[in-house]
């Protein structure tokens, strides 16, 4: 193989920074989920209950549609 046709370490840098971006995006979601649990939180946004029966049942429908959406694509991608 010549030096023109080796792979770059681009891809290695890539993988690091996307996995880093995860971890980040995980910590801030279990932050403020812990945040959202304290009733001074849901007071200074001013919430009421139907608000947060609101918020809560988006976020029932986001996690029951992930399910589905990578049931599909793991269906897709085994045709490809």
């Amino acid at each position: 193989m010549s030096e023109a046709e080796r792979p770059t370490n681009v891809r290695h840098r890539v993988i690091g920074v996307t996995t880093l971006a995860a971890v980040m995006l995980y910590l801030d979601r279990v932050c403020i989920a812990e945040i959202a649990k304290l009733d001074e939180f849901k007071a200074s946004l001013g919430l009421t209950e139907g608000a947060r029966q609101f918020c809560d049942t988006s976020v029932l429908e986001h996690g029951g549609n992930r399910v589905p959406q990578r049931s599909f694509r793991q269906k897709v991608s085994r045709q490809r």
